[in-house]
């Protein structure tokens, strides 16, 4: 789910060219406790213009669809999985520092 005081906290915290570049091997997030995607806080309108866009694809849990959104980001219904970061790369060119 995401939550956007903390990415924009850290989007504040830590800017573009101060964030070590992290590992290009895919990451296990099978075997994780939490997985974090970190937006910019320039990109949180590209980002809600996606979700808003695409909001019919994600699912709850136990696969139930999604009925509404009132706003996508407070909602927190949405799990950005990595066909989803792909596609809002190439649509927006938005792309999340992920940590696991």
């Amino acid at each position: 789910m995401m939550h956007q005081n903390a990415w924009i906290f850290l989007g504040v915290q830590l800017p573009r060219f101060q964030i070590p570049a992290l590992t290009e091997q895919p990451l296990d997030v099978a075997h994780s406790g939490a997985v974090w995607d970190i937006f910019l806080r320039e990109d949180v309108t590209k980002l809600t213009q996606y979700l808003q866009k695409h909001w019919k694809e994600f699912r709850h849990t136990k696969n139930d669809p999604v009925n509404s959104v009132t706003h996508p980001i407070h909602d927190q219904t949405f799990y950005l999985n990595e066909k989803h970061k792909k596609q809002l790369k190439d649509e927006f060119n938005v792309e999340p520092w992920t940590c696991i």
